[in-house]
């Protein structure tokens, strides 16, 4: 971060009671806050690339959908992270200390959007929403977002 940027800690709970992540996000401003919500998929929440901005936001969010029931997104909010699936082999405790295999399973992260100089236009957007949809896809799990809600100016 530099010297006069504004950072908000933000602590996600990906599963309970051990996979917590907490990140440091850099907010344009000391006004914007930072909002975060749980959903099951589909999300009906319509992003764009601001490729400009080196940011993804909120266009819309479609109505009687699962964001708009969850009721802490809207448009305008400024995408920063969001709850992804990477799979992973699953040793058992008791595999462990015999030497028996594991089984593919997955583990839940908190992926950060790459924004500003980070952000690489078509890129960027398409992992993200990878990221998003890895949720579904690895069995129907909640999705967690995080924005930054900036303040009209």
């Amino acid at each position: 971060p530099h010297a006069s940027s504004v950072v908000r800690e933000v602590v996600v709970e990906l599963e309970l009671p051990d996979n917590i992540a907490v990140a440091a996000l850099e907010v344009r401003s000391a006004s914007a806050r930072v909002v975060q919500a749980t959903m099951p998929p589909p999300l009906g929440i319509c992003f764009e690339e601001d490729a400009g901005g080196g940011e993804i936001v909120v266009t819309e969010v479609l109505p009687g959908s699962n964001a708009e029931k969850a009721g802490c997104i809207v448009t305008g909010d400024v995408l920063r992270a969001c709850s992804a699936m990477i799979p992973e082999m699953k040793y058992p405790r008791t595999n462990v200390l015999l030497g028996g295999g594991g089984r593919p399973g997955f583990r839940r992260v908190l992926f950060m959007v790459p924004s500003g100089s980070k952000f690489r236009a078509s890129v960027s957007f398409d992992q993200t929403m990878g990221a998003i949809g890895s949720n579904a896809r690895a069995g129907d799990f909640d999705v967690t977002v995080v924005c930054e809600r900036r303040m009209p100016s």
